[in-house]
């Protein structure tokens, strides 16, 4: 009997209630002073962050949706709502949001808000499938869904100027440009940020598919300011459907997994360089040691996994020409940089060059990839 009386089970909804409450709340209590300026042909520059009210309209429009679950998992048997009220609760929300755009974005001109705003949700049902068609266009690029990714494939043309960090950030602009309608909170955002499938880039390079697949959350796509998109690449899963388009033999596999290891190794330390760079006191002393304890067996681990390919390097020397000879020997002289990796990490040290020599060894192994067969 305390079991069924334990409020335990009503935490989440507890939780999603109040996101919900408390964003509509912020909202009401924030609107007026906006729609007052408008209904008085005023400057709307007169209000003080007149965003905001549209920050926690859209929070709760995103937050609703989990709401919603919660109450349909607890309470199905005993509502006494109609079967379209989620439905309708959820258009009611969106289409005010819509409305909420245009009076943030234009004086009043006497159309039908409401009526056009309702529309604009209705009709943005398909939006983000059709958008993103036309932001693999834009790109050059082929499409390949997942059932977690929508993996954009796109032949990466590798000229001295143009790196790899360069050409990601030029197709994240490239499909933010098609999808601008959603830059701004509105349903078509609404629409981008609460379907399934997560956007990541799939590079080519003479006709073979890069291992090293790269996330674009939509907090990249969206908000962050070009020079930082780059600043880092999230590497994310190749799931069953691309791994099958690879083809790979086990060379080619192995080749592969041992650049995603080498990848999550400089994506470790770039985040390792950001906390040295950063002045630590006395209280913080204990924890960054545990911190580079850890880090050094994440590495090492990594490192175990990376060097498995040192006997394919071996093989692929006595049968390369000049040119992936140099190549391949760049990549054998690197297997021997453990200890000073470990080193530099252990002593706290600024480990820029590393990343630059890791970043080097990764683009010589993508060079190499149409020799690995």
């Amino acid at each position: 009997m305390r079991q069924l009386l334990s409020v335990g089970k009503y935490e989440k909804f507890r939780k999603r209630l109040n996101d919900v409450y408390s964003s509509l709340d912020n909202f009401y209590n924030q609107f007026i002073e906006v729609l007052r300026v408008r209904i008085n042909k005023q400057d709307i520059s007169i209000v003080k962050n007149p965003r905001l009210a549209m920050f926690n309209l859209y929070s709760a429009a995103k937050a609703i949706v989990d709401f919603q679950k919660e109450y349909e998992l607890l309470f199905s048997e005993y509502s006494s709502l109609n079967e379209d009220f989620a439905k309708q609760e959820l258009e009611n929300i969106l289409t005010l949001v819509n409305v909420w755009r245009y009076v943030l974005d234009n004086q009043p001109k006497g159309c039908a808000i409401a009526y056009d705003s309702k529309q604009k949700y209705r009709k943005g049902t398909n939006y983000f499938c059709d958008t993103l068609s036309k932001a693999v266009t834009a790109v050059n690029g082929t499409l390949l869904k997942g059932n977690k990714h929508a993996y954009i494939i796109v032949d990466y043309n590798m000229e001295e100027d143009n790196t790899l960090e360069n050409e990601y950030t030029r197709i994240v602009m490239t499909i933010r440009d098609v999808f601008k309608n959603s830059i701004l909170p509105s349903s078509d955002r609404w629409y981008l940020e609460t379907q399934s499938l997560e956007l990541a880039y799939v590079p080519v390079f003479s006709g073979v598919l890069s291992p090293a697949v790269y996330s674009i959350p939509f907090y990249k796509l969206l908000d962050t300011e070009e020079s930082r998109i780059a600043k880092p690449m999230y590497p994310c899963e190749i799931e069953p459907v691309l791994i099958e388009k690879m083809n790979a033999t086990n060379s080619l596999k192995l080749w592969i997994e041992s650049m995603k290891k080498l990848g999550e190794m400089k994506l470790y330390i770039q985040r390792y360089q950001q906390i040295v760079q950063t002045s630590i006191d006395e209280k913080c002393l204990c924890s960054m040691t545990a911190y580079t304890e850890m880090l050094i067996d994440q590495i090492n681990t990594l490192w175990n996994d990376f060097i498995l390919v040192e006997d394919l390097v071996s093989e692929l020397i006595e049968n390369a020409n000049e040119q992936n000879s140099e190549l391949l020997n760049v990549v054998k002289l690197f297997f021997n940089c453990y200890e000073e990796l470990e080193t530099v990490i252990s002593t706290q040290n600024d480990p820029s060059e590393l990343i630059q020599i890791i970043e080097t060894v990764s683009i010589i192994m993508f060079l190499l990839l149409p020799s690995v067969s």
